[in-house]
């Protein structure tokens, strides 16, 4: 931590009244991204605490480094999950931190089998099948190949709440829980879209909305707009302003 934000915490803490300045100076200096990245984190949060009971089950289909599991296994003590990451290191670290949770070293898509993986050595959590361009960092990237699973083909207890993040590979794990999503009808949040207003539009997007009407569930975006049509969803997808979205059963 830097002298300045060792000063703007110490402020911060003993001058309360001080507490909305540096939290504006801060906003300011907060790129519109990370901006957007905090908020949607904070309305998963939310929307994790409204949403799990006690034993509700959770699948978190690319768990990284856990963010999202340590919330899952405090609002869902009791609950049987599910998390699939296929990076090596990143696996086995979940698997020693979250003892009750089945962590399947793997990548959801819509085959079993295996696919080629693009590592992100310097910001592992965007690593992926179809890593999305990412303009605010130069990417270190390595290339490995992992194992692929369908979501159908291991799952086969009820599940409450689906959280995916695969940068890019939506489309083919939804693919691949077609059964699931139909059976269950899971609250679904994923992160789909691209990173800014330039990237060009993902062919996926309407494969995505179509996969999740015919489970018969509506798309919202995180912020709670829509249902969205077909239309609706591919633009805001596209836009590169949001990339966080809610599909629910009708």
């Amino acid at each position: 931590m830097s002298f300045k934000s060792r000063i703007a915490d110490h402020l911060t803490t003993q001058l309360p009244s001080v507490s909305p300045v540096i939290a504006g100076i801060r906003a300011a200096r907060t790129p519109a991204w990370q901006a957007r990245n905090d908020r949607d984190d904070l309305h998963l949060r939310v929307i994790l605490a409204a949403t799990l009971g006690m034993s509700s089950n959770v699948i978190d289909v690319g768990a990284a480094n856990g963010t999202v599991l340590d919330d899952v296994v405090r609002y869902a003590p009791q609950g049987r999950h599910v998390a699939f990451e296929p990076r090596r290191d990143a696996a086995a670290a979940l698997a020693g931190r979250f003892p009750n949770v089945t962590v399947r070293q793997t990548a959801a898509s819509d085959v079993a089998g295996s696919a080629p993986f693009t590592l992100v050595r310097n910001i592992p959590e965007l690593s992926g099948m179809k890593p999305r361009a990412w303009p605010h960092h130069e990417l270190v990237t390595d290339y490995c190949t992992v194992t692929t699973e369908r979501l159908d083909d291991v799952i086969g207890h009820p599940v409450h709440l689906l959280k995916i993040d695969v940068e890019g590979a939506e489309a083919a794990c939804l693919r691949g829980a077609r059964r699931l999503l139909e059976e269950f009808r899971p609250l679904t949040i994923f992160e789909h879209g691209a990173t800014t207003s330039t990237d060009p539009a993902s062919p996926d997007h309407g494969d995505i909305w179509g996969i999740l009407d015919e489970a018969g569930m509506r798309i919202f975006s995180i912020d709670g707009d829509g249902p969205l049509s077909s239309d609706m969803f591919s633009a805001l997808s596209s836009s590169g302003n949001i990339w966080s979205f809610v599909a629910r059963s009708m």
